[in-house]
């Protein structure tokens, strides 16, 4: 999702070749902008301390 309308679904191989795009046209984008809107809500140290995720 690039602009908070469109879901495209992206696949990557290795070293970040891209293999594929897909526009998906049925898909509504509110939940990927609700989750983009968590991702930058919450550092990402207190995410890693709540998850136990190491340094």
């Amino acid at each position: 999702m690039f602009d908070d309308v469109s879901v495209v679904r992206m696949e990557f191989a290795e070293h970040s070749v891209r293999l594929c795009r897909e526009l998906l046209e049925d898909l509504g984008p509110a939940p990927y902008v609700a989750w983009k809107r968590l991702t930058v809500a919450q550092p990402f140290t207190d995410y890693a301390k709540q998850h136990e995720i190491p340094p």
